[in-house]
C-alpha cells in the first residue's frame, strides 16, 4: 500500500506484520460501500450503522411447510426516510401467535376525562382521571380544565354541566304545603274579619275595641300573605319588597298590640274614661302608625345604601339562590325592633291580668305575645343554622305559626260567643260589670276581685251570666 493514502491517522495503512487491529478494520468498514443483493447501495455511517434498505420478515405459521412455519416478507425499511413500510400487514400472527397488532410504546394515550402525569421517560406517563368539576375534551392532555362557576363535570369528566338552582319552588311539596297553610289562614282571617264587621255593633266586638280588632285582623291576613314573597326564584324587585312588607306588617301589628294593652291598663289604673285626652282610640292609633314609620324610615336608607339583590351560593352539586346576607341582616333589624315593641306589650298584658272580666282580653294578649316571642326566639337560631335553600321555609312557617297563634288565641273565643252563645253577647251585662268593678275599686273593697270572679259577666274571652246570690 502507498503511504499517505490510507484511512488511518497520518494517511497510514494498517500494518499486516504485527496483525490487523479491529479498530482499523472498523475504520475501513465505515468507509465501505457496495451494492446489495437486492440492488440497493449499502453504506455505513460514522457510527457503523448501515445506510440501506431492509426487508422486514417474520416467522409465520405455514401448514404446507414441513416445519409448519416459514418467513414471510412484511415490508421494507427505508434508511433515507427512516420509515417502516408494511406491504402485507393482514393475517399476521404476532408474538404468541396473536392476530392483534401489539403496541410498541410505554404508555397509551390518555382518553378524554383523563390527564397524563409524565414519568421518568418522555414516552412514559400515567393517566389520571380529572377531579370533580374539571374536564379534558381531547386525548393526551397534560392538565384538566376547571368548569366555570355554576357548572360541574359529568360522570366521564368530558364536558361541563350547569348546576341546578335550588330555591323554594311553587310546585314542590314544601311549597304546596306552605301555600295550603297560607291559604287556609288567609281564608280563616277573612271569615273572622267579615264576622267582626257584620257584628261590629255587638257587645263582644265593642268590648274588644273593634277598631283595633279589625286592624289586627288585617295584619294577620297580611302575615299569611307574606310567605308568597318567599316562594319561587328571587328577583331584585322581590328582594327589595320583602323587607318593606314584613317590616310594615309585623311592626304595625306589634304597635297595635302595645298601644291597645297600654290603653286598657291606663284606663283602669287611672280610673279615667276612655274619651279623656291620652286614652282615645284615635290617638293610640296615631302612636301605632308613628312606631311603624320608624322602622319604615330605617328600611329606606338601608335599601338605598345596601340594596338586597339576588345572590347565588355555589356548592358542589347545586346553586342556592336567595337575597343575600344584606337582606338577612335587615330582617334581623326588623325583628329586633318588633321585639322591642312586643316585649313591653307582654309585660303590660301581665300587669293588666286582673282587670275586670270584660277586659281580661289582656290575659289573651299576654298569652299570645308570649307564644309569639317563643316562636321568633326559636326562629333566629333555626334560620341561621339552616342551609340557604331552607331559610325561606323556616321563615314562611314562622310567619304562618304566628298568624294562627294570634287568630286562635285572640279571636276564636269571640267567634264562639257570637255563633253559639248569643245570650252572653249583651251590652247590659258589660255595663253592669264595668259599674260594679269601678265602684268597688274606688271604694277600696278587698272583696271586689273575689266578687267579680264569682260573677259571670260579658268578657272578651270568657263570658257567663251573673249567678244568683246565695
Amino acid at each position: 500500500m502507498q503511504k499517505g493514502r490510507g484511512l488511518l491517522a497520518n494517511g497510514d495503512c494498517p500494518s499486516v506484520k504485527n496483525g490487523v487491529k479491529p479498530s482499523d478494520i472498523l475504520t475501513y468498514i465505515k468507509n465501505l460501500s457496495f451494492t446489495g443483493k437486492l440492488g440497493f447501495p449499502i453504506v455505513f455511517d460514522k457510527y457503523g450503522d448501515i445506510k440501506g434498505n431492509y426487508l422486514v420478515k417474520s416467522l409465520q405459521p405455514d401448514p404446507v411447510s414441513s416445519q409448519g412455519k416459514k418467513f414471510v416478507t412484511l415490508g421494507t425499511w427505508d434508511w433515507a426516510t427512516r420509515k417502516l413500510h408494511f406491504h402485507n400487514a393482514t393475517n399476521i400472527s404476532w408474538n404468541g401467535w396473536n392476530p392483534r397488532v401489539p403496541f410498541s410504546r410505554c404508555s397509551s394515550p390518555c382518553e378524554p376525562g383523563y390527564y397524563k402525569v409524565q414519568g421518568y421517560l418522555p414516552c412514559c406517563w400515567k393517566c389520571v382521571q380529572c377531579p370533580f368539576g374539571a374536564i379534558t375534551k381531547r386525548t393526551s392532555q397534560s392538565e384538566c380544565a376547571i368548569c366555570p362557576l355554576g357548572f360541574t363535570s359529568n360522570e366521564n369528566h368530558t364536558r361541563c354541566l350547569k348546576l341546578p338552582e335550588v330555591y323554594l319552588q311553587w310546585d314542590s311539596k314544601t311549597g304546596s304545603a306552605i301555600l295550603a297553610f297560607s291559604g287556609l289562614g288567609f281564608l280563616s282571617t277573612a271569615f273572622t274579619l267579615g264576622v267582626f264587621y257584620r257584628y261590629r255593633n255587638s257587645a263582644v266586638v265593642k268590648a274588644s275595641t273593634r277598631e283595633y280588632s279589625l286592624l289586627i285582623l288585617l295584619m294577620i291576613a297580611g302575615m299569611f300573605l307574606l310567605p308568597l314573597l318567599h316562594i319561587g326564584k328571587a328577583t331584585d324587585i322581590v328582594c327589595k319588597a320583602q323587607p318593606f312588607c314584613i317590616g310594615f306588617v309585623v311592626t304595625f301589628w306589634a304597635s297595635l298590640m302595645l298601644t291597645k294593652t297600654r290603653r286598657l291598663l291606663l284606663i283602669f289604673k287611672n280610673k279615667t274614661l276612655p274619651s279623656k285626652v291620652g286614652f282615645g282610640i284615635r290617638l293610640q292609633l296615631h302612636i301605632a302608625v308613628l312606631l311603624t314609620l320608624v322602622i319604615v324610615a330605617a328600611i329606606i336608607p338601608w335599601i338605598l345604601s345596601f340594596p338586597p339583590e339576588v345572590t347565588f351560593h355555589y356548592y358542589d352539586t347545586y346553586v342556592g339562590v336567595d337575597c343575600g346576607e344584606k337582606a338577612n341582616k335587615l330582617l334581623m333589624i326588623i325583628l329586633g325592633y318588633a321585639a322591642v315593641l312586643a316585649i313591653p306589650s307582654t309585660y303590660l298584658a301581665y300587669r293588666a291580668r286582673n282587670l275586670p272580666a270584660n277586659f281580661n282580653e289582656t290575659r289573651l294578649i299576654g298569652f299570645t305575645m308570649f307564644t309569639v316571642c317563643v316562636i321568633w326566639i326559636i326562629f333566629v337560631p333555626c334560620y341561621y343554622d339552616s342551609d340557604v335553600e331552607n331559610r325561606s321555609i323556616v321563615l314562611c312557617f314562622a310567619l304562618i305559626m304566628t298568624g294562627f297563634t294570634m287568630l286562635l288565641c285572640m279571636f276564636s273565643i269571640r267567634l264562639r260567643i257570637i255563633f253559639f252563645q248569643p245570650e252572653k253577647n249583651k251590652t247590659e251585662l258589660v255595663r253592669a260589670s264595668m259599674l260594679d268593678y269601678t265602684m268597688r275599686v274606688r271604694n277600696g273593697s278587698t272583696a271586689a276581685t273575689d266578687h267579680l270572679r264569682r260573677m259571670s259577666v260579658v268578657t272578651v274571652g270568657t263570658f257567663s251570666v251573673p249567678s244568683k246570690a246565695h
